[in-house]
């Protein structure tokens, strides 16, 4: 049954209208898919999330007027923490990116997205958007030392563990060469991409989800969409993709820093994923999440084979020994 505030907000937007509330994942928003005078839109409830609603709007303000397609915002209500958003259909990547005949073609409108943003906005550091940063970093990771070995150990991480994890993590993220001066969405992958068929080009890819982005590296959107924590996604022309971007932007002088930073951001990301995944079975109950940590081993395990972290790759090692690292249903 619906509530009063949400109730007159769309009595306040729409007058005969059909209501659907959309399945969720990992999020406390609330979704609905509004049917009002044969069009469809999509009522956010952020209410339980509210710095996402108004981080939503800080960014969206940014980006809105670059040439790429995300959901037109109609209304919101401040106070009440809602909006009306355009509705991007079902046409989610993941249900199509193990398809060989559609793979390649989603990565390659998803790369020309983010080539669109590299090369459109120009942020400053004092703007409002923030910076990623060693703390950023620091709290990311925090969730595996939290998380996900105290449930593969059935206890708490030692303190020199610990100490060892985050000092020799914070060494190697000051070796490499960090520039932040790119849009990074931070969850680029395909749960937050839609197909829009009708669209030309790189518009065909629908972005959604953008309000937790901030000024980072570039490597970070590329790594998040190439190295999906929940599948293993078979792409024969990811090289040629990667590249593509690369020339595109600019960096392609670059290659082998972004090489490094591609493992090094790729494993980070990982790392904190299994802990997420522990977290979100611990908190919601929902043991489903648990079969992506194979997935995300496959990743981690990939990624620590650069030599540049052979340190990293020596301490989990000890931390999580190879036959703790499958997980069984």
């Amino acid at each position: 049954m619906q509530d009063e505030v949400l109730d007159n907000f769309i009595k306040n937007n729409f007058n005969k209208v059909k209501i659907k509330e959309l399945l969720q994942d990992a999020s406390k928003r609330k979704y609905y898919r509004i049917k009002s005078n044969n069009k469809s839109f999509i009522l956010l409830d952020s209410r339980a999330e509210l710095k996402q609603f108004y981080d939503l709007l800080k960014i969206y303000e940014i980006i809105k007027d670059i040439n790429i397609s995300i959901p037109k915002i109609f209304n919101y209500d401040s106070n009440a923490c809602m909006m009306i958003l355009e509705d991007f259909g079902d046409n989610r990547f993941d249900k199509f990116i193990n398809n060989p005949e559609y793979t390649s073609h989603l990565l390659k409108i998803a790369v020309d997205c983010l080539i669109v943003l590299k090369n459109s906005i120009k942020i400053k550091k004092n703007s409002y958007i923030q910076t990623y940063n060693i703390d950023f970093f620091k709290s990311e990771l925090s969730e595996f030392v939290d998380w996900y070995i105290p449930f593969i150990n059935k206890k708490n991480i030692d303190k020199k563990y610990k100490d060892d994890f985050y000092n020799i993590w914070e060494k190697k993220f000051y070796e490499i060469k960090l520039n932040s001066d790119s849009f990074v969405h931070r969850d680029y992958f395909c749960n937050n991409l839609f197909h829009l068929p009708s669209r030309n080009d790189h518009l065909k890819c629908g972005i959604i989800d953008y309000q937790g982005a901030l000024l980072g590296d570039s490597v970070l959107d590329i790594v998040s969409l190439f190295e999906d924590s929940r599948r293993i996604i078979n792409n024969n022309n990811k090289i040629e993709l990667i590249n593509n971007y690369l020339n595109k932007t600019q960096q392609i002088k670059q290659i082998d820093d972004f090489q490094l930073k591609y493992d090094f951001f790729g494993a980070s990301r990982q790392t904190r994923i299994l802990g997420r995944w522990v977290k979100l079975f611990k908190l919601n109950n929902k043991k489903e999440y648990l079969k992506y940590i194979n997935t995300t081993w496959f990743w981690l395990e990939k990624n620590l084979n650069n030599p540049f972290l052979k340190e990293i790759n020596s301490l989990y090692q000890d931390l999580v020994p190879i036959k703790k690292r499958k997980y069984e249903n």
